[in-house]
């Protein structure tokens, strides 16, 4: 048996609008304040879209991340197995 990766249909993310307002609003705290330090710093609309890109990717996958990723190594998400138990096969100490 393997790890299988977390699966979402196109409409469960979470709609996040590509423009800096979309992405400071879905951002918070420490992250928001990189996000817009980064965007400061920007001199061209190639850096810009690089910076947008970046962080808009961020901000999609920033709602519930930590839940996520606790539910996953608990084994709870679509009854897989608990990341330890997947670890420990790979390392043959299961």
């Amino acid at each position: 048996m393997t790890a299988q990766p977390v699966a979402y249909h196109h409409d469960e993310l979470p709609r996040v609008e590509r423009t800096p307002d979309g992405i400071g609003q879905a951002l918070t705290g420490a992250r928001r304040m990189a996000f817009y330090a980064d965007l400061g710093r920007v001199r061209s609309g190639q850096e810009f879209e690089a910076v947008i890109g970046r962080w808009w990717s961020r901000a999609v996958l920033a709602p519930g991340q930590a839940e996520r990723i606790a539910a996953a190594r608990a084994g709870r998400i679509d009854g897989r197995r608990p990341l330890a138990e997947v670890v420990a096969g790979i390392e043959g100490t299961a």
